[in-house]
């Protein structure tokens, strides 16, 4: 309630309770809208300084005027909100070229070779379908990326038509002709394909169990890879209970908030230090921690960061210590947001 008190002769004051009052809006800076490396799509996002703009949402490319135009801003301004746009759709992929390592031991995917944005028919029903691999032993391989493909080869990308020009190549991570390094993880590169994934430990992995490893090329069949979903969120697998009798139950999984195949090089997700149900006195449930870690940011296209985790040396972003006591104040719905559907 508000008070009037006589000051001196003339003057008043009043107490006025402005405690119901909205809290002011903060400040948010220019809005700026366009395509960006990586980042949560269709969400406004407040940046503090370009620094911050790289991290969430990555740096200059030349498909874009966005980071250009943020660099620029930021550098006179405190903040600005993105809000990062996506493609018009999804699209079919026929063909894609998957390396196959086999041996002693079985199988195992290497990469994934995905047409780069030179290839300009992509939606062709024998896109790589002609593609050979030759001297495929020993982890060394003659690749030739071949079908009904054509290349832009105009000045803007300088790209090379590379339809049946053969490449010698291994999946040893360390050979000067390491697949990784030859067709790098460039969407918008010159050449006709790019590594959508590489798996460089599962090679090294391979060519230690059996230096004789034979490399094949395996599209599964000739039905399309679908894409049509656009960009979605990384996430994790379920992480499940113990079996009770001979069933697990689906518990909770983890998701990115940035969206496209960048995460997937970003951040992976552990679950450490497992306390069981019954070793916590006064409480039905164990608790655990979840690590938030990063994975291999080299593969992110013009990523500031070349860090690699490793187990013995993890590289950690945060920590949580979680349970799954609904009642405990670190109970992992109120630590996290996180996906209990099933």
């Amino acid at each position: 309630m508000a008070n009037e008190r006589i000051v001196s002769p003339g003057v008043f004051t009043v107490e006025k309770d402005l405690s119901f009052l909205p809290q002011g809006i903060g400040q948010i800076g220019a809005a700026l809208i366009g395509p960006t490396l990586k980042g949560p799509a269709f969400v406004p996002t407040v940046v503090e300084g370009y620094n911050d703009f790289v991290t969430k949402f990555g740096g200059t490319y030349e498909q874009s005027y966005l980071p250009y135009t943020a660099k620029s801003y930021l550098a006179n301004a405190g903040s600005a909100t993105i809000v990062r746009v996506l493609g018009s759709g999804g699209y079919s992929l026929d063909y894609p070229v998957a390396l196959v390592a086999t041996g002693s031991w079985g199988k195992r995917l290497i990469n994934v070779l995905h047409p780069t944005f030179v290839v300009t028919d992509a939606d062709t029903v024998d896109l790589f379908n002609e593609s050979t691999l030759a001297s495929n032993d020993s982890g060394s391989f003659v690749l030739t990326l071949s079908g009904s493909f054509t290349t832009d080869t105009s000045t803007f990308t300088n790209a090379v038509d590379q339809n049946g020009t053969a490449f010698s190549a291994s999946i040893d991570p360390n050979s000067t002709s390491f697949i990784g390094d030859l067709y790098g993880y460039n969407p918008y590169g010159t050449n006709a394909a790019y590594n959508y994934v590489m798996f460089a430990k599962q090679a090294s992995a391979s060519l230690a169990a059996d230096a004789t490893t034979t490399l094949i090329i395996e599209t599964g069949s000739a039905a399309s890879w679908d894409f049509t979903n656009d960009y979605l969120e990384a996430s994790t697998p379920y992480i499940t209970s113990q079996k009770v009798g001979a069933t697990a139950t689906n518990l909770f999984k983890f998701h990115t908030l940035s969206h496209g195949i960048h995460a997937n090089y970003e951040v992976k997700v552990a679950i450490a230090n497992v306390r069981a149900a019954g070793t916590i006195a006064g409480s039905e449930y164990g608790d655990f921690d979840v690590i938030v870690r990063y994975v291999d940011q080299s593969k992110v296209y013009n990523s500031p960061f070349t860090y690699e985790d490793e187990d013995l040396r993890p590289n950690v972003v945060e920590s949580f210590k979680c349970s799954l006591d609904p009642n405990s104040p670190r109970y992992i719905a109120r630590v996290l947001v996180i996906d209990t559907s099933q």
